[in-house]
């Protein structure tokens, strides 16, 4: 699991065409197909490995993002769930909780 920060929601809908199958029938999908994405900014790996919060569950980066590019862009539906973040850690770290899905009504 990688930890990010959600920028910002999109939707993008896509109209098909009519299509004629090779029955001589017409195929006329749905009017609108509408798909929901989120645009995600990755925070980068720490700079020094350290293990004393994985027994917790926790997950320890560096506070910086890495540099924007197609992996920031996700269905919304791959979001897995939300975390909680605690800085003031030595060479600008943070740490990450993920929070357990019934507390956040998911």
């Amino acid at each position: 699991m990688r930890i990010g920060q959600v920028q910002y929601y999109f939707s993008h809908q896509l109209q098909m065409k009519k299509t004629m199958m090779p029955n001589g029938r017409v195929f006329a999908p749905n009017a609108f197909d509408e798909h929901l994405f989120a645009f995600v900014r990755w925070y980068n790996a720490p700079l020094h490995p350290f293990q004393g919060f994985e027994c917790l569950g926790a997950a320890y980066y560096h506070n910086s993002f890495r540099p924007a590019d197609s992996d920031c862009i996700l269905p919304v539906s791959r979001i897995f769930t939300c975390v909680a973040m605690k800085q003031g850690y030595p060479d600008n770290h943070v740490v990450f909780l993920p929070l357990p899905r019934k507390t956040i009504g998911l």
